[in-house]
C-alpha cells in the first residue's frame, strides 16, 4: 500500500494466505479445524482487519 500511495500504479492486486484460524500445523492426529497444514495463514479476524484498513 505504501508503494501505491507513493504513485506506483503497476501494482493492481494483493495475495493473502488466509484461513479460519491463524498459523499452521503439522499433519497428524490432533488437527485443529480451520488451521492450515501447508503455509502459515492469517486468521479470519486478522484478514478482515487488514482488508478494512486498506
Amino acid at each position: 500500500m505504501a508503494q501505491r500511495r507513493a504513485g506506483n500504479r503497476h501494482i493492481c492486486g494483493l495475495m493473502l494466505e488466509s484461513f479460519l484460524e491463524s498459523g499452521r500445523q503439522n499433519d497428524g492426529e490432533d488437527l485443529r479445524y480451520g488451521c492450515s497444514i501447508t503455509d502459515p495463514c492469517l486468521g479470519w479476524a486478522q484478514t478482515e482487519a487488514l482488508i478494512r484498513s486498506l
